[in-house]
């Protein structure tokens, strides 16, 4: 759970969701409302002298009422915010609170409305213009607040101003109807209803600006926080990459300090022999296989380099043609056979009729890797090298009789670097081979290869060709 808040709080949000968001956190941002209950105390006091006090009471409850509804949904979404699943977006829980809080607005602004109803009725000049006054100042503080709502914006303008006009409009009705009304009196209300206008336009003009500023400020903190988390996320990666680096770097040392070493072991041994030989001419039949023997291991070893350093550089574009895998096992039985018939080994080919359409280079040197692994380990026996046909698609196999590898290991040997480490096996390799086949097998698109193996039996190594690239001899 805490794992799942953590990703919703580190994750931003899209710019039109982040945005509803933080305009509705300032719409409901707990402020201070000195200004506000000081013009409903100088409001009261200026009924409370002219108008019946029932009337007056009665729109002090609602107005102090009205006021308590908007602060309770205020707590209640403050409340709702301390929750962390609540600190990124909208929530329906959050949402609700919002919808009641707009609600709240229209109302506490109909019920200041109502103050112009008793002041156009009841009061004289100059209390009249108190009331005025308060109520302009209502309209232009109402814009400071619902700014960030431009929706909610309008409508309160539009009520605190249509009320006015409704109620002095109603008063005009009634005297023209009651009594004889003075020559000026049609201006006066004329007047009231242009002042009402422009106070209306005024709202609306002085309002979608501030919402537009609200909204251009958004955009910039916005745009503040791609930045930061595309900072953040730069030195995510940038940590990943150093790390890589550090463990490429301990890599390539452990490459160079295992071929120093590895190498190391068939010079020595050649320079003995050669030394050996200079001593005593007679022991050169003796001598001189072993010699060849210890070329041929630092013959494969360079080999084996190169292949690893050619799987590093950036890939080549290789053609791929059809390639007889008659042909392929021929190549390699004409490559092995005398390593394993050196080695006292009995080595196997065979094949199936038919060709695979891939890199030849590919084919060519996993199998052969697969081959000298087997024969690297085996002291009694062979190898078998086979391909078949199966519903999965075409198994090319190297079986062998070696030392076979325990279970928990059949995933390392495909490591770079990786050995079994047998005291007993002699000219053991770089610890490549087997990575490279990796290596190489990334680049045959839907390949696969597996290995079976027991302990002191042997292994099978199966490279699975898709079957889509097989084609049967005509």
């Amino acid at each position: 759970m805490d794992k799942q808040v953590n990703n919703r709080k580190n994750q931003l949000p899209t710019q039109k969701l982040w945005k509803e968001f933080e305009s509705n956190r300032l719409l409901l941002e707990p402020r201070k409302k000195i200004v506000a209950s000081i013009f409903r105390l100088v409001a009261i006091a200026s009924l409370v002298v002219y108008v019946p006090w029932v009337l007056v009471l009665g729109w002090a409850i609602l107005v102090f009422g009205s006021n308590f509804w908007m602060q309770q949904s205020i707590r209640t979404y403050s409340q709702l915010l301390e929750n962390p699943l609540n600190q990124t977006v909208m929530t329906p829980a959050l949402s609700a609170v919002v919808h009641r809080y707009k609600q709240a607005w229209l109302v506490n602004c109909f019920i200041w409305g109502g103050l112009g109803f008793l002041s156009q009725f009841w009061l004289p000049d100059a209390p009249r213009l108190v009331c005025v006054v308060i109520l302009n100042a209502l309209m232009y503080l109402s814009i400071t607040r619902t700014c960030v709502d431009r929706t909610l914006m309008h409508r309160v303008s539009a009520v605190l101003v249509l009320v006015q006009a409704f109620f002095v409009f109603l008063r005009y009705i009634l005297l023209t109807y009651s009594t004889n009304i003075r020559p000026d009196g049609t201006d006066r209300f004329l007047a009231y209803v242009f002042y009402l206008s422009l106070m209306l336009y005024l709202l609306w003009v002085v309002g979608n600006r501030f919402n537009q500023m609200h909204l251009q400020r958004l955009d910039s903190e916005y745009a503040n926080l791609q930045l930061i988390e595309t900072l953040n996320q730069n030195k995510t990666q940038l940590h990943l990459e150093q790390q890589a680096l550090v463990a490429s770097n301990k890599l390539v040392q452990q490459f160079y300090s295992g071929a120093a070493h590895d190498l190391r072991q068939p010079v020595y041994a050649m320079q003995l022999y050669a030394s050996m030989l200079s001593d005593d001419a007679s022991l050169g039949k003796v001598l001189l296989p072993k010699i060849t023997q210890s070329c041929e291991s630092i013959n494969d070893m360079f080999n084996t380099l190169f292949d690893y350093q050619q799987t590093h550089m950036n890939d080549i574009e290789l053609a791929e043609k059809d390639i007889c895998i008659r042909e392929v096992f021929k190549s390699l039985a004409l490559n092995f056979q005398p390593i394993a018939t050196g080695k006292g080994l009995d080595i196997r080919f065979k094949p199936i009729a038919g060709s695979v359409n891939m890199v030849p280079l590919y084919l060519t040197r996993i199998l052969s890797n697969l081959i000298t692994n087997g024969l690297r380990y085996t002291r009694a026996g062979g190898v078998l090298v086979s391909a078949r046909r199966t519903s999965a698609g075409i198994k090319f196999q190297v079986w062998d009789t070696g030392i076979g590898i325990d279970d928990s290991k059949t995933r390392q040997i495909f490591n770079e670097f990786y050995k079994i480490n047998k005291v007993d096996i002699e000219n053991e390799g770089l610890g490549l081979g087997l990575a490279i086949a990796k290596q190489l097998l990334a680049r045959i698109p839907n390949a696969d290869i597996s290995v079976r193996s027991r302990v002191a039996r042997g292994s099978v190594f199966t490279l699975t060709v898709p079957l889509e690239r097989y084609k049967p001899s005509l």
